[in-house]
């Protein structure tokens, strides 16, 4: 009898795409109060707009880190299907948006890479070039003053830091 049909553990990384988004809205959810206090312009954006924003640009970072795992394609396949289904399961524009974020990062991300500022020191471009997504989307416009610029910075860099390293398994 074969018994490694039993003895099979599953993938640590199917069970981490399968909590990415509740683990994404619930960043959302929990810092809009946090940096409500840090910047005041926090309270005049809808909080249901901050958590899908925040909800999809989790997602975003995370799965642009999957792929820095170098993964088989099929076991890649599988988890970034778990991940398109629950995102398109949570809100229906959530795939659109997640679309939206990447090419937005794409191109910003890029433009920013230009700037003297960022190649003398690049700690924040990724960040920054998400951050900026979120605040268009946050404000309905790119950001102008410096509060906004400062929700660049400060969004984009929560995100990044919180949803980096996702895929670590212990």
């Amino acid at each position: 009898m074969n018994f490694s049909l039993f003895s099979k553990k599953p993938d640590p990384l199917v069970k981490s795409a399968e909590d990415l988004i509740k683990a994404a809205n619930v960043l959302g959810i929990t810092s809009y109060t946090r940096l409500a206090i840090e910047l005041p312009i926090v309270n005049k954006v809808n909080t249901e707009q901050w958590d899908w924003v925040f909800t999809v640009a989790s997602v975003f970072i995370a799965t642009t880190r999957l792929h820095s795992l170098k993964l088989e394609g099929p076991r890649e396949d599988k988890i970034l299907e778990i991940i398109s289904q629950n995102l398109a399961s949570w809100k229906p524009d959530g795939l659109a948006g997640f679309d939206d974020c990447k090419m937005f990062f794409d191109r910003t991300y890029d433009a920013l890479a230009e700037r003297n500022e960022y190649k003398a020191d690049n700690q924040f471009l990724a960040s920054d070039a998400l951050g900026s997504w979120m605040a268009w989307n946050l404000l309905g416009h790119a950001s102008e003053s410096e509060d906004e610029r400062k929700l660049v910075r400060i969004a984009g860099a929560f995100v990044v830091h919180s949803f980096f390293d996702w895929w670590e398994t212990t």
